[in-house]
């Protein structure tokens, strides 16, 4: 089960350090995407900023444990957006992937939990 979680972690952090960097370089594509979908570009920044950090930690997680909950739990409320974005204003119909996604973040944040509860939650 563990190597499962590693592949997944390290196809995760791959993934969103490679979704997040366009958003802060402010590519055409993730400029025209924010404003046709009704967005401001400061929430791209927000975006951007979130899953590049969080692809990060999701590296991280492979020395410390609690950095790949946090970030995995902090992406699900952008993924939760994103599936929304792409339920409701996108002409495609990949929301499925996104949601797919939220289930893979948050499993990874679930699955470490316990060292995120001991780092934020230390014994007394």
């Amino acid at each position: 089960m563990e190597v499962a979680v590693y592949v997944l972690q390290g196809f995760l952090a791959a993934s969103y350090l490679a979704a997040g960097s366009p958003k802060l370089y402010g590519t055409r594509y993730m400029v025209r995407a924010f404003t046709k979908f009704g967005y401001p570009q400061w929430l791209r920044y927000v975006v951007g900023i979130t899953e590049v950090l969080a692809g990060a930690g999701l590296i991280a997680g492979y020395w410390y444990p609690a950095a790949a909950s946090a970030a995995g739990l902090a992406l699900v409320p952008i993924m939760c957006g994103a599936t929304w974005t792409n339920y409701h204003k996108a002409t495609h119909n990949y929301w499925w992937v996104t949601g797919l996604l939220i289930l893979a973040v948050g499993f990874v944040g679930v699955y470490y939990w316990p060292d995120l509860r001991a780092v934020l939650l230390p014994p007394a």
